[in-house]
């Protein structure tokens, strides 16, 4: 697929661009400073960094132009350039999951729940926490009213993001903990590891 390339709109006075490849450059343009002093910038890339937003590498740029300068979420931007989104759906999904394939072929347009469903069915919610943090134990979930056991979760994160509130862990942790009585609309308890020794 060839590159195209699109100004981004909302910053910059249209010295931005970015392609379909999730590749950014900012043109060739002079700049008068306070002191009427005149700067020359010529055409150059800019750089993409990678940085964990909840446990994951999401691609951002830092454009600067006459003295200001703004952060871009690199898929989100080529989402917007290049991908008509009529439902005006709020969230762009990475199709093979890996977040640091930012090709137009690579996004979409998604609701936080289709999402979520992706990450589930391709095995994208990993624990994300170190094997001894809090969030890390393993839980179940148990019917409010019944106690049937429902499912077991990996890890408090995952269960939080299961139940499409990655940042409210604390509240699961607390019914474990016995300070409250439900989260989510369930029960939780921890699971005991049992640990078997040879005699």
């Amino acid at each position: 697929m060839n590159e195209e390339w699109k100004t981004i709109q909302h910053f910059g006075e249209d010295h931005f661009m970015i392609n379909t490849n999730g590749n950014l450059k900012k043109l060739e343009y002079d700049f008068r400073d306070s002191k009427g002093r005149l700067h020359h910038y010529s055409e150059c890339a800019v750089k993409v960094h990678y940085s964990k937003i909840r446990g994951r590498e999401y691609g951002h740029a830092t454009l600067c132009y006459k003295g200001m300068s703004k952060i871009i979420t690199v898929h989100l931007e080529v989402a917007k350039a290049f991908i008509p989104n009529p439902e005006n759906k709020p969230e762009v999904n990475h199709k093979n999951g890996n977040k640091r394939d930012n090709r137009v072929d690579n996004l979409e347009w998604v609701s936080r729940a289709e999402n979520m469903h992706h990450a589930r069915v391709n095995d994208l919610l990993n624990p994300v926490m170190g094997a001894n943090h809090f969030r890390s134990k393993k839980v179940q979930a148990f019917h409010y009213k019944t106690g049937q056991l429902l499912a077991t979760f990996e890890s408090v994160h995952i269960a939080a993001t299961f139940c499409g509130s990655a940042n409210n862990c604390n509240h699961i942790v607390k019914v474990c903990n016995g300070k409250r009585d439900y989260a989510f609309g369930y029960k939780w308890r921890y699971v005991e590891e049992t640990v078997t020794t040879n005699r």
